[in-house]
This record gives structure tokens, C-alpha cells and sequence, in this order.
């Protein structure tokens, strides 16, 4: 015998919850972005230190 789940699907308000999330994050990091410019930071070059710097404690 073979038994068959449904996949349960997000209900309109889950969806919305996840766009909300979905916009929330992109204005942060659209927000430090403009903040790393003004300040001449660059985030790439942050993450990249801190990663040496686990190496580095490990």
C-alpha cells in the first residue's frame, strides 16, 4: 500500500509575512550599504578580516 502526503501550502498571510521580511531586509542592507559609502567602509573587505581572524583564533 502506498500512502501520499500533501504539501501543505503557506497561507496568504505566511506569504505576506515573508514579503514583509523580504523588504525589511533588503532596506538594511540597501541602508549600510549607502552608510559603509558615506563612511569609505567596505563590507567585503570587513568580512574577509573577520573570516582571517576566525582562522586565526581557531
Amino acid at each position: 500500500m502506498t500512502i501520499y502526503y500533501l504539501k501543505p501550502e503557506k497561507t496568504v498571510n505566511e506569504i505576506i509575512n515573508t514579503l514583509h521580511a523580504s523588504v525589511a531586509s533588503m532596506q538594511y542592507f540597501e541602508t549600510l550599504d549607502m552608510i559603509c559609502e558615506k563612511v569609505e567602509f567596505n563590507l567585503d573587505e570587513a568580512a574577509l578580516l573577520q573570516r582571517i581572524k576566525q582562522l586565526a583564533d581557531d
